[in-house]
């Protein structure tokens, strides 16, 4: 007789919403790229992503931008260079990064991370 105990977690939404289940990034600390794994309600739609990033003097570093149709429940990678505007290497550093979601029919999520920058 084996016995078992489990945990199930989920969200419950409206149908069709768009909803992050999970904004993942790494690696954290970042020494040159940063990726993030997305997970997400939107499986088998079209979405518009933006990756924003800021200096925690609130200006922003860098922006990107992707059209993206999902297999499934998930999207992974994007990932910033950990480039400033210009091109060139942001200074080491934390920087607040805001990923945000957008449907065909102008629904939207957001959410945001903290990334920490090293540099040898």
């Amino acid at each position: 007789n084996n016995e078992g105990r489990g945990q199930v977690e989920f969200v419950v939404g409206e149908v069709g919403a768009a909803l992050f289940d999970l904004v993942y990034a790494y690696p954290n600390p970042a020494t040159e790229r940063v990726s993030f794994q997305i997970e997400h309600t939107l499986a088998c739609e079209p979405a518009h992503y933006t990756l924003d990033v800021f200096d925690l003097a609130g200006r922003q570093v860098h922006t990107a931008q992707w059209e993206v149709e999902s297999a499934g429940f998930r999207f992974d990678p994007l990932t910033w260079e950990l480039n400033g505007p210009d091109g060139s290497a942001v200074k080491p550093g934390t920087y607040v990064c805001r990923i945000r979601l957008e449907t065909t029919s102008g629904e939207v999520a957001q959410q945001t991370e903290r990334i920490v920058v090293l540099r040898p």
